[in-house]
């Protein structure tokens, strides 16, 4: 009764002016540093914390979960109608959300991110009202064997399920890892693969390569080809039908929307991992759960369903060990907690003892940002599948600028951009011999996890490398990443053995 008081005390702040006001400017802001590809919510969140010295603790929590909670699904609008991700996370709704696109069906894809990603909010909230109580024991439960393992897992999946061989997809994911090691040891901090160019001391930047691979590659792409992305004309009409018939599409597939919504929130309650590895399983997990995973990567709108599902959820997954333990769940959730210290909170334990009112006001804050960013996004779709009926010569240079322009904005260095044009090089080729692209990000975001977590592992327990298989959340996570490179092959034999008895059949 106590909690569910609180609650309510959260949810009258809430709805108490000014706190509509900083939350819709905190959503607009969300929304615009998530469209607009390179420029991510967190440096959107970075650039408000000079705004909120004079407010209270609640209106200052209004203002930044909003701007947090405003992002995810704006960034899912370039991805499906441009290929160019907003945010990394929205690098998975690309695979088959920007073939829809393609197939002028833009605003179904849309019609399925805007719910897919409302639905998934509320299931992660509630897993995250439900854990609140426990989430002490959950996020403790994982060290470093854990953490190693979850992000094996991960470039296994994403290798598995990527379109083409087995093969390719590793050799991607391998040259992601390679990538990643330039830079500063996570380990022993020696400088590696620099070849004497002081740019490269901070590594490989992600936003750059996933600009590259996704804007400037498509940009070349756009150029070569001369077609529009969509190629049904303007004149063959649009109505909203299209869209509402993706919104019934996430109802009619409710065990699929829940598994990748469960999925995303507990990807994002471990710290450290992020969401693009959310969203990248449950992609996987949509592709290997369905009968015909012949046809994700082609347009299949369950490939949109799942990684958006997820990608909301995490949001809420990430304010588990962000509002339990003052532990950032992601880069965003760093950012509010250290704007929040500004302001004389303690994030952690005495946060949630001493203001559970703000608690909650942060968690009702998280279920209307994902209404009213889904809302927003569904009515304005009329308007933005027109960008896909741009003629090339148009679309490509404002692509182009657009990439540039947020290749060099997060850190301003002008090494950035030589990366991003490189990276779009590299995908615009890998495309055309069919090798995915998918397995290289991957590598790229989770190299350095792996190798730290791996020594952090060997140092900290004395077990050596049996450590893995004597921690039981480690174990399942070992048999799990077995189990996904197994697979393709099995099931590989058994269509063989099914054609083979048709075939003796017939």
């Amino acid at each position: 009764m106590e909690i569910f008081n609180t609650m309510m005390e959260g949810l009258g702040e809430f709805l108490t002016w000014p706190l509509p006001l900083w939350f819709a400017l905190g959503m607009l802001n969300g929304m615009i540093f998530g469209l607009l590809p390179g420029l991510s919510g967190s440096v959107g969140i970075a650039l408000m914390i000079p705004l909120t010295f004079g407010l209270s603790t609640a209106e200052a929590m209004t203002l930044f979960v909003g701007a947090f909670g405003g992002q995810t699904f704006s960034g899912s609008i370039t991805a499906i109608l441009l290929n160019t991700p907003g945010t990394a996370p929205n690098a998975a709704s690309t695979l088959d959300g920007y073939p829809l696109a393609r197939q002028g069906k833009g605003g179904f894809a849309i019609g399925i991110s805007a719910t897919a990603s409302a639905m998934g909010a509320i299931i992660g909230l509630a897993v995250l009202v439900a854990l609140l109580p426990f989430v002490r024991a959950i996020i403790l439960s994982f060290s470093f064997p854990e953490l190693t393992m979850l992000a094996v897992l991960g470039l296994a999946a994403i290798a598995a399920a990527s379109s083409g061989s087995l093969a390719k997809g590793l050799i991607s994911g391998g040259i992601g890892l390679i990538l990643s090691f330039v830079g500063f040891s996570p380990v022993a901090g020696e400088l590696r693969y620099v070849f004497g160019v002081p740019q490269l001391w901070e590594g490989i930047d992600l936003i750059a390569a996933l600009i590259g691979l996704f804007a400037i590659s498509e940009v070349i792409r756009l150029l070569v080809v001369r077609e529009t992305v969509s190629a049904v004309p303007l004149d063959t009409g649009f109505s909203r039908k299209e869209v509402w018939e993706g919104v019934r599409f996430v109802f009619r597939h409710p065990w699929l929307l829940l598994r990748s919504a469960l999925i995303g929130t507990g990807i994002g309650a471990v710290p450290g991992v992020g969401g693009t590895v959310a969203s990248f399983l449950a992609y996987f997990q949509a592709v290997h759960t369905s009968k015909d995973p012949e046809k994700f990567g082609k347009g299949d709108p369950r490939g949109v369903l799942a990684p958006e599902a997820a990608n909301d959820a995490k949001d809420s997954g990430s304010a588990l060990p962000s509002l339990a333990f003052g532990l950032p769940g992601s880069s965003d959730w760093a950012i509010i907690l250290g704007a929040l210290v500004l302001h004389g909170v303690n994030p952690g334990p005495n946060l949630i003892r001493e203001e559970p009112v703000v608690v909650w006001v942060a968690i009702w804050v998280l279920f209307f940002a994902s209404f009213v960013d889904s809302l927003i996004g569904i009515y304005a779709t009329p308007l933005l599948v027109k960008v896909t009926r741009v003629p090339p010569s148009v679309l490509a240079p404002i692509v182009g600028v657009l990439a540039v322009i947020g290749a060099y904005a997060l850190q301003r260095q002008f090494v950035d951009v030589i990366f991003a044009v490189l990276f779009g090089i590299l995908g615009y080729y890998m495309r055309r011999h069919h090798i995915p692209v998918v397995p290289l990000i991957l590598g790229l975001l989770l190299g350095a996890t792996v190798e730290r977590s791996f020594f952090q592992s060997l140092e900290v327990f004395d077990a050596g490398i049996w450590v893995y298989f004597t921690r039981p959340i480690s174990l399942v996570l070992v048999v799990l990443t077995v189990v996904i490179f197994v697979a393709p092959f099995v099931s590989t034999h058994r269509r063989q053995k099914a054609l083979v008895e048709t075939g003796v059949d017939g």
